[in-house]
Parts: structure tokens; C-alpha cells; sequence
């Protein structure tokens, strides 16, 4: 008995080392955003979100992608800004097509401010699961918002 055994094993071990597999993702996940940390974005832009899989068009809701604008606090001096105040939603529509998501503002972005595109967990992919949800942060978790999968700040042009 032991010798019908011990063939099995040194086979099972052999087989399992040296071939290292990747495993594909069993979530959808942003691959690139094109607004990403921009600053001087045209005013007639549209944000396009791009995923490593097809997006489910029925998952794309205004709820699931929405874009949302703050006041833009611009220090000239140190060429740099900040986002400040309330965020305010901005209306527009959402389509996928394939692996790209695509949110057209109803009106031109406001010249000097800021905007925070999103992405939420309701999103998901024909072949993967959800979007995973962003980590909290421990010392912000009555600021977190556990149902962010990704989102990006941009700022229009700056006179």
C-alpha cells in the first residue's frame, strides 16, 4: 500500500510547483480614468471610466455613476487647489458600451471647480461580480462611504 501511494503524492507536488497560474479577477475593476487627478479639463468634457471587463448596461444607473461638483479653492502661488464645501450633483446620462462607461453632463462644466466622478458597488460586469468597494479609512469612518468602488477629482480650466 505504501508504494501505490507515494507516486500520487510526488506527482501531486510536482505538478503543483513551477507552474504558477494568474488568476483572472472574480470582481469588475477600474483599469483607467482618463480625469484622473486632471486639472484644465475642457468644459464640454465627458467623463469615460474604462474597466477590465464588459460593464452590465443594466447596472449604469445615474445611482451607479454620477458626477458631483464643489467649489475650488485655487492658491496661485503654490499652483495648486483644494475642494471645499457641500458636494452638489450634477445631472447628465450614463451608458456602457463594452468595458467603457461614459457619464455626459446635461449642460458644460463650470469654469474653476472642482468635480468628483464615481463609480459604485452597484456596477458590475457581464462575465464579473460587482466593483469592489474602496477601503475605509479607520479614522474617517463616519465620513466613509462604503458604497464607492472608484472615484477621481478633476478641475476645469483655470483662468
Amino acid at each position: 500500500m505504501k508504494h501505490s501511494v507515494l507516486p500520487i503524492l510526488l506527482i501531486m507536488a510536482v505538478a503543483g510547483c513551477g507552474s504558477p497560474e494568474v488568476s483572472s479577477p472574480d470582481s469588475l475593476e477600474v483599469v483607467f480614468l482618463p480625469l484622473a487627478g486632471a486639472r484644465d479639463v475642457s468644459l464640454d468634457s465627458s467623463a469615460k471610466v474604462y474597466f477590465n471587463g464588459d460593464v452590465d448596461g443594466s447596472s449604469v444607473t445615474a445611482a451607479s455613476v454620477f458626477l458631483e461638483s464643489a467649489t475650488l479653492n485655487w492658491n496661485a502661488t503654490e499652483n495648486k487647489g483644494t475642494c471645499e464645501g457641500a458636494w452638489t450633483s450634477i445631472t447628465g446620462s450614463v451608458a456602457a458600451d463594452g468595458a467603457m462607461v461614459t457619464l455626459t453632463p446635461d449642460a458644460d462644466l463650470v469654469d474653476t471647480t472642482c468635480y468628483r466622478l464615481t463609480c459604485t458597488t452597484a456596477l458590475r460586469g457581464t462575465e464579473l461580480g460587482p466593483l469592489r468597494a474602496l477601503p475605509c479609512n479607520p479614522e474617517e469612518k463616519d465620513t466613509c462611504r462604503r458604497d464607492v468602488g472608484a472615484e477621481q477629482i478633476f478641475w476645469t480650466i483655470i483662468p
